[in-house]
């Protein structure tokens, strides 16, 4: 399970409230967290009422014998959406999330929202996955980083 800033657990308690009063959506993003973070039988749960819904990502979804990969590409998605909404604590939420379960896009992005707000050591970190992952332009973002007065060895 992973460990989640105090904010960011009060993101998934919020989620899983709206889930548990009906919202769909809500279902389908805290199933995401419940999925990634490995809480298997809540995740499982969450997707099930959802799809029962008709949400249309859930019917899909639960068809799947492993939806981890598309649950991280949809948790990237949510990163992007909220990072786009000015919802930055969210969006890092998202992104590590994705990026936690191999997403390289996600991890690159997180690492650059890090490095942007001058926590190169965790910038460090995750534009390292992404480049491990195979993302384009993590290697050289990873050197820019690395580069920067004061990064830590």
């Amino acid at each position: 399970m992973t460990v989640h800033t105090p904010a960011e657990a009060g993101l998934a308690a919020r989620l899983a409230r709206r889930a548990d009063a009906g919202d769909i959506g809500a279902c389908l993003q805290s199933w995401l967290v419940t999925l990634l973070d490995d809480r298997l039988p809540e995740a499982r749960d969450r997707l099930r009422r959802a799809a029962d819904a008709g949400q249309e990502d859930a019917v899909r979804l639960r068809g799947l014998a492993s939806p981890r990969a598309e649950a991280a590409k949809l948790a990237y998605g949510y990163g992007v959406a909220y990072e786009g909404d000015g919802e930055i604590g969210a969006a890092l939420f998202f992104y590590e999330l994705a990026g936690g379960a191999g997403h390289r896009c996600a991890a690159f992005r997180l690492g650059t929202v890090h490095a942007d707000r001058g926590d190169r050591r965790s910038a460090a970190v995750w534009l390292a996955r992404a480049a491990e992952a195979g993302h384009p332009e993590a290697a050289g973002r990873l050197d820019e980083v690395r580069r920067a007065p004061g990064t830590p060895p």
